[in-house]
């Protein structure tokens, strides 16, 4: 079904990830060497070196050279069976035969035979000449460099026994393919040459190998202790030891991310689960396998917007990934967040307007943005009063834009490719139908016809950016209509040309010949926008090619685009996903406010005079009116300076000054008193809250103690008061929850205060009188306490006198049960009488003789 990477997308992670970060140790590693620029006009070689690194490591480890390479041997096999010959593949062996190590030509050979690489995973069509790859001396010096720290750090860890690991008879149902980097003999690695930092997805990937591997036919995997990760890049380790993952993180990922069925909750019904059973699982869970299904593809689910009548109605998450696939056919093939904690969906629907709103079974709403969610700031209500003023003030500003860009797509997405690439394109296209499909696709011209016209530019739009194709662009600047062209490694690695032309000679030469047709038409070159932007040129007859670029490492022109894109969906769709509530605010501009488009130099600013008109029309508007604010108390405006400062009154006349707009909207402006009175509830809710999980989590729960036999708790107080009572029937208090929960707690009756006689013998002096003491308090001891030197505690350690006394419980000379709650020293001891008076700085020595006296 899917693979580990892919599965890892579909997942929404606790807050923190499965495995936080800061259990992994980290490790940088100092080889006194530094990674240069790579400065180069093939932007292809970029994309090559991490393959480079990876395959020439591989090499250097096991010295195989066809297992290192294979991935790209068979990118060589591809070519060679669309263009019906045997050059690439034999190409593929002389290069080969050149890699003797990594000197200089060898790097630079490998980084011509992972061009190959391209053919197998994207296509031949996005295959470029490897003869054409040359290596900068910057990169083959980096290359290099990130080769050597790999090796050297499987030298500390290793030895490695095992390489490109797979998990024949671990995978599920839901997760049916994956491979690991390295283990060795206690140790699975993950190599990641990447300049992002350290991910919760990548620790998560780590583990879900773990737990494939053991449940795999290899062996090997049961003796792994630790997981790793380690970056070339940054010379850097993340190592986690197994043993502070804990059960229940196991247990939960095998369940619900790999989709094993749990042997110790078969049916996923039980409350409360022996975590501890992690590796105890039974095939595949066909409720986790279902619950994909459906949730994430919607089968068998049906919704049909057009039957609602206009206002708020409540429907499944189902019904919203459905609905949002009709109205948006992006969204059809998109991994989908699991969503946990949405109870249900509110769909707001006015005039031509959708928007829609997530509800927590605790009722908090959030605006819903495809797949991602943002708080909302108002009720549901508000949204819907207005949604169609929203919308319109949105169009007014950006409609006349988002129609260029439109304009731009079409023509883009109608350039034909020249006839050399459209036949390259055809014999890989009958060569695959051939072999899987066993189909004939018939001559050049039939399939041209049925498939070959359909062959153009992507020409999608979103934000401010028209796409070419997966790595070439154009962004067209909101402000002046400005056109970049630029080839993009990722959001931060830019190469922009100087014009359209010139990035299509480079990058796509194929649509150049038809996209130099358009400058013959002088009607065609230019596309007139909104009033407030100069004339868009795709293209100009003066245009030069210039494979010169100019590099951009800014993220600029993404955040501009970015913060438009989800606007866009109201041009498009009608489909409200972001609110920005200063838009309906008068004295606000839309590409001013803070959070939208930072406004650039060219945008006219408006006047002081129709600065204040505005705020003069507002105060009218505002000053006044009044809204509940929390605790139930009403808050009436009485002064409007702008919308971020105003200034409100409570009924009993307590005033609040400098506040905004949006907080006054929201019901946000406590009053001293309800301040009081939520924080106290808040507190008390807090604490009873954490106290009742706590209780839940522990009665009932059962451990195997060290001693063999298994204890149940029966009574919580807090973590350092349980009760337990083991399977014979003795049953002890006091017991702290971590040795209970580590299976410390030991098996005896020799302190009987806290332990019942399960055989029912004759209490001694002592128990009598601690039974009976509050209905009679003058009860004689019944022993005399035995007089104690405690002269061996002279050379114990502070962790060991705390150990030895933490608990102990006497009883003095005047009846009274006194209990040591710390222990910092013989001569400094903390204890509590049974009425719960506390007497510090205590000697040992006056508590194991009853020598303290109640205060």
């Amino acid at each position: 079904m899917l693979s580990v990477t892919r599965r890892i997308a579909t997942i929404t992670q606790p807050r923190g990830g499965y495995i936080p970060n800061d259990l992994f140790s980290q490790t940088q590693y100092d080889d006194n060497q530094i990674l240069q620029l790579v400065e180069t006009e093939d932007k292809f070689l970029l994309s090559l070196q991490g393959a480079a690194v990876d395959y020439l490591t591989r090499y250097m480890l096991f010295g195989n050279r066809e297992d290192a390479f294979h991935i790209s041997f068979l990118g060589a096999r591809k070519l060679d069976e669309a263009y019906e010959n045997n050059e690439a593949t034999n190409h593929f062996s002389e290069l080969l035969s050149r890699i003797v190590g990594i000197d200089d030509e060898s790097i630079r050979t490998a980084c011509q035979i992972v061009g190959y690489d391209v053919a197998y995973r994207m296509g031949i069509h996005f295959y470029k000449d490897i003869n054409e790859i040359n290596a900068p001396q910057s990169m083959v010096s980096n290359i290099r460099i990130m080769v050597n720290r790999g090796l050297e750090f499987l030298r500390q860890v290793g030895p490695v026994v095992s390489d490109e690991m797979t998990f024949e008879g671990g995978y599920t149902g839901l997760v049916s393919s994956g491979d690991g980097d390295y283990l060795t003999s206690n140790m699975l690695i993950d190599f990641k040459v990447s300049m992002k930092p350290f991910s919760n997805k990548w620790s998560l990937q780590l583990l879900m190998y773990y737990l494939l591997g053991i449940h795999s036919i290899h062996t090997e995997y049961q003796s792994v202790s630790f997981l790793c990760v380690f970056n070339p890049y940054e010379n850097r380790s993340y190592i986690v030891n197994l043993s502070d993952i804990s059960d229940e993180t196991k247990y939960k990922v095998s369940n619900e991310v790999l989709g094993y069925k749990m042997v110790a909750d078969p049916y996923g019904v039980l409350s409360k689960v022996d975590y501890s059973a992690w590796r105890d699982v039974d095939g595949t869970d066909n409720r986790i396998l279902l619950d994909f299904m459906t949730n994430r593809l919607n089968l068998g689910v049906k919704f049909d917007v057009s039957k609602y009548e206009d206002g708020i109605h409540k429907i499944s998450l189902n019904e919203y990934w459905y609905c949002l696939g009709e109205i948006d056919h992006e969204y059809l093939n998109r991994v989908r967040p699991s969503f946990r904690y949405v109870d249900h969906v509110l769909m707001i629907k006015k005039k031509r307007y959708l928007m829609f709103l997530s509800v927590t079974s605790k009722g908090s709403l959030g605006v819903l943005n495809g797949g991602r969610i943002k708080s909302a700031s108002f009720s549901a209500q508000y949204y819907y009063e207005n949604i169609e003023r929203y919308a319109q003030a949105v169009l007014a500003s950006f409609s006349k834009y988002w129609d260029a860009l439109r304009i731009i797509s079409k023509k883009l997405k109608s350039l034909p490719p020249s006839e050399k690439a459209l036949r390259a394109r055809y014999i890989q296209e009958k060569v695959e139908y051939k072999n899987i499909l066993g189909i004939d696709v018939g001559s050049f011209k039939k399939w041209y016809r049925e498939r070959g016209q359909h062959y153009r530019m992507s020409g999608r739009i979103h934000g401010c950016i028209v796409d070419l194709d997966t790595m070439n662009h154009i962004y067209v600047n909101p402000y002046d209509g400005k056109i970049t062209p630029y080839y993009a490694l990722s959001m931060y690695d830019k190469d922009v040309y100087i014009n359209v032309k010139s990035l299509l000679a480079d990058q796509m030469p194929e649509f150049l010949e038809s996209f130099e047709k358009l400058a013959l038409d002088s009607k065609k070159n230019e596309l007139s926008v909104t009033n407030n932007l100069n004339n868009i040129v795709l293209i100009s007859s003066n245009d030069i090619v210039s494979k010169k670029t100019k590099k951009e490492y800014s993220y600029d022109m993404y955040a501009v685009s970015n913060r438009l894109k989800p606007l866009q969906k109201i041009y498009d769709h009608k489909l409200i996903q972001v609110w920005y509530d200063d838009i309906l605010g008068d004295d606000k501009l839309l590409l001013e406010d803070k959070y939208l488009i930072k406004p650039q130099r060219n945008i006219k600013k408006r006047s002081n005079a129709g600065q204040l008109k505005i705020i003069e029309g507002n105060k009218e508007k505002y000053v006044g009116q009044s809204m509940m604010q929390k605790g139930d108390r009403t808050a009436t405006i009485t002064g409007y300076r702008n919308y971020e400062d105003i200034d409100v009154v409570f009924e009993d006349g307590y005033k609040v000054k400098h506040i905004s707009i949006n907080k006054w909207k929201q019901g946000r402006i406590v009053h001293p008193d309800v301040e009081k009175i939520v924080k106290q509830d808040r507190k008390e809710k807090v604490a009873k809250s954490y106290k009742s999980s706590k209780r839940e989590k522990y009665i009932g729960l059962t451990k195997r103690m060290k001693c063999g036999l298994r204890a149940t708790v029966i009574d919580y107080i807090d973590c350092d008061h349980i009760t337990i009572k083991f399977e014979d029937g003795l049953i002890k208090s006091n017991v702290r929850s971590d040795h209970f929960i580590n299976g410390n707690v030991a098996h005896d009756n020799r302190n009987k205060k806290d332990a019942v006689n399960p055989a029912n013998e004759e209490p001694s002096p002592i128990e009598l009188m601690i039974s009976n003491r509050e209905s009679d308090t003058n009860l004689s001891v019944g022993i005399k306490p035995e007089i104690t030197e405690n002269k061996d505690d002279e050379n114990l350690s502070f962790e060991e006198i705390k150990k030895k006394y933490k608990d102990m419980t006497r009883i003095m000379k005047d009846g009274s049960v006194v209990k040591v709650i710390k222990a910092v020293n013989r001569r400094n001891v903390m204890i509590q009488f049974e009425d719960g008076t506390i007497v510090k700085s205590i000697s040992i020595n006056r508590f194991l003789n009853g020598l303290v006296e109640h205060p």
